[in-house]
């Protein structure tokens, strides 16, 4: 996992969601790429033969846990 924090966090652009790897991360990277739609993302990660989820409601139940 921190393989991918580190190719990540060097990307212009790219906002990572949630604590270092170190900080018992869990094996899943939440991001954003400024200025494209997350399913554009998702169409080429899928394309490279990387497993993704793009859902929204996942974060908003998330976010709704007292």
């Amino acid at each position: 996992m921190s393989d991918c924090f580190v190719q990540l966090s060097s990307l212009n652009k790219l906002t990572i969601y949630g604590p270092q790897p170190s900080r018992g991360r869990a094996a899943l990277c939440s991001f954003n790429v400024e200025g494209l739609h997350a399913t554009d993302i998702s169409t080429l990660l899928d394309q490279e033969g990387k497993l993704v989820s793009v859902e929204h409601m996942s974060a908003g139940l998330l976010l709704a846990v007292p």
